[in-house]
């Protein structure tokens, strides 16, 4: 009886976990990498997943993953803290959506059971910003991936270190403006001046987010906020309404003798779909966020 009753039990479990919903990888996205934007140098890519990230090489990000290995980048998992030992073997590091703590999961389901402290409690120790600071002057290349509420607050020391602020929000652009294309889309092009010009979108017309938070501070911008951007910050049971014109959601900027990349929003450089079929990401279409994507390793592992 025992042995039935976990049988029935485990493919309950495994049902459930198959059960297609939510934001979820697009299985049908296919990278198309074209010869120019591909590496000229089969550089390491090393995806962090040490820090209770929401985006991983095999999870949400994993067709970045997948696109980076069809243009020729290897592309490895980086699991623990960051030392300077485990990050001599990458030339690129990916850090997405990390947080301080995180929930037991099935499936899409989240279990009222935790992983280490709250999500937006800081993600990474003192020491170990120590140590990205200092592998990025010696000529890493950093992509900072941190979303809306609570991965700004999780990433922010990190942030911090390269002299970028990081709203924590959630940004909205105005209806009646140019960025507007959808409810929690937004369009950059450089018609309307939001895509500007930078090495990285050289050649680019039109780069879409997903909501995500605005960003501030140092760098020079890839992506410009419109006008009329309100971000809606917590903390509160009410999110408090802030302007967010003029605030940047990816910059770009040299370290030493490293590069970093920092995006205030994760689901651009990746390819999902939601419970409507929705797609969003580099799969949507009409952008050139694959170019995008692909022109940030170039960058940061300095092909360009």
């Amino acid at each position: 009886m025992l042995a039935a009753t976990a049988l029935s039990a485990a493919l309950l479990i495994a049902g459930v976990a198959l059960i297609p919903f939510g934001q979820r990888v697009d299985s049908a996205y296919r990278p198309t990498p074209p010869l120019a934007l591909r590496a000229r140098r089969a550089e390491r890519v090393c995806v962090d997943e040490g820090h209770y990230n929401a985006h991983t090489a095999t999870g949400r990000y994993r067709p970045l993953a997948r696109l980076a290995e069809a243009a020729g980048y290897r592309v490895s998992r980086h699991r623990g803290a960051f030392t300077a030992q485990s990050l001599a073997a990458c030339e690129v590091l990916v850090v997405a959506n990390a947080a301080g703590g995180d929930r037991v999961r099935i499936g899409p389901i989240n279990l009222p059971i935790r992983r280490g402290g709250e999500r937006g409690a800081a993600a990474f120790a003192r020491a170990e910003i120590a140590v990205v600071r200092r592998w990025v002057e010696g000529g890493g290349g950093l992509l900072l991936v941190a979303d809306h509420a609570p991965f700004g607050q999780a990433s922010q020391g990190l942030a911090r270190a390269f002299g970028v602020g990081m709203g924590g929000g959630f940004v909205e652009v105005p209806t009646t403006g140019p960025a507007y294309a959808g409810r929690g889309t937004a369009v950059f092009t450089r018609e309307a001046g939001l895509l500007r010009p930078h090495v990285i979108t050289s050649g680019l017309g039109r780069v879409m987010t997903f909501t995500g938070q605005s960003l501030t501070g140092a760098g020079e911008p890839l992506l410009l906020l419109p006008p009329g951007a309100v971000e809606f910050v917590p903390p509160g049971p009410v999110l408090r309404p802030t302007s967010a014109a003029g605030h940047r959601q990816a910059v770009a900027l040299g370290s030493g003798r490293g590069r970093v990349v920092v995006l205030g929003e994760a689901a651009m450089i990746s390819a999902q779909i939601d419970d409507k079929g929705r797609r969003f990401g580099m799969n949507a279409p009409g952008n050139d966020n694959q170019a995008f994507a692909l022109r940030l390793f170039q960058w940061l592992s300095k092909e360009s």
